[in-house]
């Protein structure tokens, strides 16, 4: 809202946008691993958000922002956290996973 009254979205595209993201994506991997026993409470959201987290990196591409490294540092964590969601997790994990999302 603050962009749009002084007529400049630019630095929200640029900065607040990607560091808001990887600011949750932060919170919630360390929930998960402060509380191992509940993870996958979390899962879902951290799913979302890294999705979330690879616009950044699509709006770098097609450069609609200025500056790079947040939407590059947003999108570099985005996908190392989904490759890790899928490649790391153990069967009870994979089990749990197909129980929450019904496949």
């Amino acid at each position: 809202l603050l962009g749009l009254a002084i007529n400049d979205v630019r630095w929200a595209v640029d900065y607040v946008f990607p560091l808001t993201i990887i600011a949750n994506m932060l919170l919630l991997t360390s929930l998960i691993l402060i509380n191992r026993k509940k993870w996958f409470e979390y899962f879902g959201n951290l799913f979302i958000i890294s999705l979330i987290g690879l616009i950044p990196g699509l709006l770098n591409l097609l450069d609609v922002t200025d500056v790079t490294w947040p939407s590059a540092t947003v999108f570099t964590y985005a996908v190392v956290t989904l490759l890790g969601m899928f490649i790391l997790p153990s069967k009870s994990s994979r089990e749990e996973f197909k129980r929450r999302f019904h496949i």
